[in-house]
């Protein structure tokens, strides 16, 4: 079974779905599953948040348990053992990277993106992090706002005149090239995705502190080096290195400014 990389779910609303998302996924070796409740059920049934609830709780009452099992064949142990978090900002704590999957354009969308077979190949040479793959709500997939969360964008390719995939043919296609691609066999340990993010600040403060930003724009800036970043797939080593080579040039700059 696949360690490194989960699937999580933002505001799923078919029960159906999920079961068919955990045959994708336990088909695939991938058994690590996160849900975002959504506020209410595919049966319009008012929930709690995560937060003021118990994951059996929330397994027994957001989703239709017995509809989840039935589609999921044989992988029903996936819902049963799968997590509950109130945000994707708490789904995603410590992952190495956060891939977020969407076929919707926009100015703060990412404008890089990627196809699953290629990212599957990248993260082929890492090992000891997590990868989180993200997929938003049926109808209206990521927001903007969940997708700022993700270090990076894929793109599933399909037919221009049906461009939208059913939520668990993208997972299936996902966890797919993940698993041909032996993701987590490499001996590279790599660092979690909060450290990614001190670095980027740094270098971000570092290119306003010497006047590189004067016109750009702060969170395209932001995210264009948080992603770039995080696809490096830093060891230790690496992350340690970078930060001091960064701090000594800020103190260089300081000095100079002082002079």
């Amino acid at each position: 079974m696949n360690e490194h990389a989960q699937v999580i779910l933002a505001r799923p609303t078919g029960s159906r779905n999920v079961g068919a998302v955990c045959r994708a996924m336990k088909s695939m070796g991938m058994r690590n599953l996160i849900i975002i409740p959504p506020e209410r059920s595919d049966y319009c049934e008012r929930v709690p948040p995560a937060c003021d609830t118990t994951a059996e709780t929330l397994r027994n009452t957001v989703f239709d348990r017995g509809a989840v099992e039935m589609v999921a064949v044989h992988s029903a142990d996936v819902y049963a053992e799968c997590r509950f978090a109130a945000s994707l900002e708490e789904a995603v704590s410590g992952s190495t990277a956060v891939v977020g999957f969407t076929r919707r354009s926009g100015r703060f969308r990412h404008t890089n993106r990627f196809t699953p077979r290629i990212l599957a190949g990248h993260f082929a040479s890492m090992r000891g992090g997590t990868v989180s793959l993200v997929f938003g709500n049926e109808r209206s997939g990521l927001s903007t706002e969940e997708l700022a969360v993700c270090s990076m964008c894929c793109e599933i390719p399909s037919a221009p005149d049906q461009g939208s995939l059913n939520l668990s043919h993208a997972v299936q296609i996902a966890c797919y090239e993940f698993f041909q691609a032996g993701v987590g066999d490499s001996p590279t340990e790599t660092v979690a995705l909060e450290r990614v993010d001190e670095i980027a600040s740094y270098l971000y403060e570092l290119l306003e502190d010497i006047g590189a930003l004067e016109l750009s724009v702060p969170e395209e800036t932001r995210m264009y080096l948080r992603s770039v970043l995080s696809r490096s797939l830093l060891n230790d080593y690496e992350a340690t290195k970078l930060h001091k080579m960064l701090r000594k040039l800020r103190h260089m700059k300081i000095r100079e400014a002082g002079s």
